[in-house]
């Protein structure tokens, strides 16, 4: 079979190159010295300038659009480092409350959470002897 493969390769390999009799004949076919007309090369002129032309929109495009991709998935890869991140430090469980809205009760008992800690860390300091004192 492998050999099959290779006879196959090796017969459309010679057959797609070009074949030549003699240096007249390879003079003839590639290196002809006929000179283009001018409607040839306007045409390709043209072509050209086509090219140019759908070079340049597609650089407008790639202009306009790049930068809100790029904040698009800036913005999608922060939320999920973010839900990653919480996720590992709670133990890899991931709790249907971080993706729900909280309340108003909920942010108010929260609150009230926080200024309690902070008074009682308040009147710790306000209690405490300074064990070294500036005579």
């Amino acid at each position: 079979m492998f050999f099959v493969i290779i006879i196959i390769s090796a017969n459309a390999v010679t057959q797609s190159a070009p074949g030549y009799m003699n240096l007249n004949d390879l003079i003839n076919k590639e290196l002809s010295l006929t000179t283009p007309s001018v409607e040839s090369i306007v045409n390709k002129y043209k072509h050209i300038n086509e090219i140019k032309n759908s070079i340049n929109q597609a650089t407008d495009y790639v202009r306009i659009l790049l930068p809100p991709f790029l904040v698009f998935c800036s913005v999608l890869c922060t939320i999920i480092y973010f839900y990653f991140r919480k996720c590992f430090y709670n133990n890899c469980r991931c709790k249907p409350s971080w993706f729900r809205p909280k309340s108003l009760n909920e942010y108010q008992r929260r609150q009230d959470i926080k200024r309690r800690r902070q008074i009682a860390l308040d009147q710790l300091v306000n209690q405490s002897t300074p064990i070294y004192s500036i005579a």
